[in-house]
């Protein structure tokens, strides 16, 4: 399930358990994006309880269909991968053979 975050963090906001920079679907009921996450969340005991994650509070009412008032609502999220490309540190075995 999808909930909302707070107006205060922004029209792009969206936090999944596996924290910022990763490129994803959001899908509800409603609608279907591409986003890029920007926070880890939510808190593990919600996450228990079906909780995706924390769409910002103006996507919410776009994938779900219905107002935020609702609080929540079922949907899937597709993780594709990193968004930015990470460097990994030099190790005498990069580069060797």
């Amino acid at each position: 399930m999808w909930a909302f975050a707070d107006p205060s963090y922004g029209p792009r906001y969206l936090a999944i358990p596996e924290g910022p920079g990763w490129k994803i679907r959001v899908c509800g009921p409603a609608a279907c994006f591409d986003r890029v996450s920007t926070d880890a969340g939510p808190e593990l005991f919600l996450q228990r309880e079906g909780r995706l994650g924390d769409v910002s509070a103006a996507d919410f009412p776009r994938i779900c269909g219905v107002p935020i008032s609702y609080g929540l609502c079922p949907g899937t999220l597709t993780i594709e991968g990193r968004a930015q490309r990470i460097k990994l540190p030099e190790t005498a075995t990069v580069g060797a053979g």
